[in-house]
């Protein structure tokens, strides 16, 4: 990629002196170059996985590192799927953004409207957009026992946990992260597009994007070796039972595999980093939906709005003076991963590690350098 660049670089300054003048310019503008981002992830060295910058749609730094497979000496690689974590909820509200367009419901819907077996569990009040904003009130799912979570394969089987397990809302309420609303999304998406749910993001949000994931299955029940294991530094039952985040000293103690999980439409799906950019890329050009869609998708509330930060639809939001922040992060048990667009700058970041906590300090010192700039 970088030789390719260089030669057409090359080409366009022999051709046309007013190449050169732009390729300089661009070069100026560039924030976060190769070897920047080769210094960074080198003062991070329990990182492993992927990190991609892209600036105006174009890659402009990466690096893959570490092992996607301790037992077969795999390593990570371009090709390598990584878990996106909740970021995958962004696939959610964009397809529930894609049938807002189509005309199918609209924000306000009730839940009800659309899934009448959850009354007795939530309100006729209860609409579309608080599941979007986690604001539906919907408490926790407890109470499930291992082999029941399991048995999960599919969005489907979640949502039916939802109604066996009768989470229940009171009704609207403030800000509160709960997976249970994109289940209930997705089952909303099923039940309106007549096929499954990772069936509709594969046709509607994936291929016209152009990526090869996001991947909805198990990884241990994966016919690919591509899908990178998930590392944790204790053992699965510490590091559940710890109130605090594991702080390993060393990569050499990432060898504990985290147990497998059925990903769905509150996150947890596999994709390369490449995949990622794409997404970005589609996000920005209008590919997916209308800009003014992303736009109202990734806007700020009036009560956030003095704040600078807040959770629009399935979209984290920063505001500051450097410019405006949109995106999603993702936590799970062996996994980290960052999204994020820097929607003045042009600059989308992609950061997806495959060791416990380990996205979140490269993402940091990028996220810096850019908001400082």
């Amino acid at each position: 990629m970088l030789k390719s660049n260089i030669v057409l670089t090359l080409i366009v300054c022999i051709l046309s002196s007013a190449g050169c003048v732009q390729q300089e310019e661009a070069a100026e503008r560039l924030i976060i170059s190769q070897s920047i981002l080769d210094a960074i992830v080198a003062e991070h060295p329990m990182f492993s996985g992927s990190v991609i910058v892209a600036q105006d749609g174009e890659i402009t730094a990466s690096v893959h590192t570490g092992y996607a497979n301790r037992e077969s000496g795999s390593l990570n690689n371009a090709q390598t799927l990584l878990s996106v974590g909740s970021v995958g909820k962004m696939f959610t509200a964009v397809a529930i953004a894609r049938l807002v367009e189509a005309g199918k419901f609209y924000y306000e819907t009730p839940v009800l409207d659309i899934i009448p077996e959850l009354d007795g569990q939530i309100g006729i009040e209860i609409t579309i957009d608080h599941l979007l904003h986690h604001t539906s009130g919907l408490g926790r799912i407890s109470g499930v026992d291992d082999a029941t979570l399991d048995a999960l394969r599919r969005n489907a089987d979640y949502f039916a946990l939802v109604l066996s397990t009768a989470v229940r809302s009171d009704g609207p309420a403030d800000f509160s992260y709960r997976n249970s609303n994109f289940q209930i999304l997705g089952e909303i998406i099923e039940r309106v597009a007549g096929q499954s749910y990772e069936t509709y993001i594969r046709e509607y949000v994936a291929d016209p994007a152009g990526m090869t994931g996001p991947v909805f299955v198990r990884r241990d029940l994966a016919e690919t070796q591509s899908i990178a294991d998930h590392y944790l530094a204790v053992d699965f039952e510490t590091w559940w039972n710890s109130d605090e985040p594991i702080v390993a000293q060393s990569a050499a103690e990432f060898v504990h595999t985290a147990p497998p999980a059925t990903p769905a439409a509150g996150g947890g799906s596999y994709a390369t980093s490449l995949d990622m950019i794409l997404f970005a890329n589609a996000l920005r050009n209008g590919t997916l939906m209308s800009r003014a869609s992303f736009k109202a998708m990734c806007a700020l509330a009036p009560s956030q709005i003095a704040l600078g930060k807040g959770y629009g639809r399935g979209c984290s939001i920063n505001v500051d003076e450097h410019g405006t922040r949109v995106g999603h992060t993702g936590s799970s048990a062996g996994i980290q991963a960052r999204f994020f667009l820097y929607l003045e700058q042009g600059i989308d970041i992609i950061v997806l590690s495959n060791h416990d906590e380990q996205a979140a300090p490269i993402f940091g010192e990028i996220d810096q350098l850019i908001r400082t700039e």
